[in-house]
């Protein structure tokens, strides 16, 4: 008696529900936590064609953080700004947008004013920014 082979097995292509049989993309990353540095906008002192504003800083998390501030006054002009007994970090202004980035991180619980001469401009900001949350006192 003969034996023949055995008919090979078909494949059949698999059909992903996704189509094209590509990998589903990785989740996206879980959005960050909100930081723990926040501002408070005030104003310090008015005088005739400018003002100095602040924006006290409060670090409420368990550990020292980095911090950035951007206040918007268009139309202003910046002529310096500081932190008040602290480290100085980096600052500039550009269309409107003061930035001020910390030179050393805030110490948890520790709090400290930023503080700067603006002239040509409402002393009530278009917006303030702590790490992109909204100061308080607006």
């Amino acid at each position: 008696s003969t034996v023949l082979p055995a008919a090979p097995t078909p494949v059949v292509p698999t059909v992903s529900p996704r189509g094209g049989g590509r990998p589903a993309p990785p989740p996206p990353p879980p959005p960050a936590p909100p930081s723990a540095v926040t501002g408070r906008y005030a104003v310090v002192n008015s005088f005739d064609g400018g003002f100095i504003g602040e924006v006290r800083l409060v670090n409420s998390g368990d550990a020292a953080q980095g911090w950035t501030v951007r206040v918007t006054y268009p139309g202003g002009r910046l002529v310096t700004a500081w932190v008040q007994g602290a480290e100085q970090g980096t600052f500039g202004f550009a269309d409107g947008v003061l930035t001020y980035r910390s030179g050393v991180d805030l110490a948890a619980g520790a709090s400290v004013p930023v503080q700067f001469h603006i002239e040509r401009a409402d002393s009530r900001p278009a917006g303030c920014t702590v790490d992109g949350v909204t100061c308080a006192g607006l």
